[in-house]
């Protein structure tokens, strides 16, 4: 098994799969993102916290794994953004 379908094996398992029962949720993604970042696959970590905040825009803690990594980067004006946005979400709630 890849380290890919391992992780989302043991992430799925912890969390379950998406609002419609359909495959996982938006918070498996940003976890997956979130440990591609810790194993240096910078990458594989983007592809999947942008799908994270695909599934769920209106996610402040997504947009901010996603600021994150896009400050990991030195990606200061992306990084910015996604700040900006989890903060009005923030407030929102």
């Amino acid at each position: 098994m890849s380290s890919f379908r391992a992780i989302r094996s043991i992430i799925v398992a912890s969390f379950g799969t998406g609002a419609r029962g359909h495959g996982p949720g938006s918070e498996v993604f940003e976890w997956i993102g979130l440990v591609y970042g810790q194993m240096g696959r910078s990458e594989e970590a983007g592809v999947s916290l942008r799908k994270a905040v695909e599934m769920d825009p209106q996610s402040a803690t997504g947009h901010g794994s996603l600021a994150l990594w896009h400050e990991s980067r030195s990606d200061f004006e992306a990084a910015e953004r996604e700040y900006a946005i989890a903060a009005d979400l923030n407030r929102n709630d």
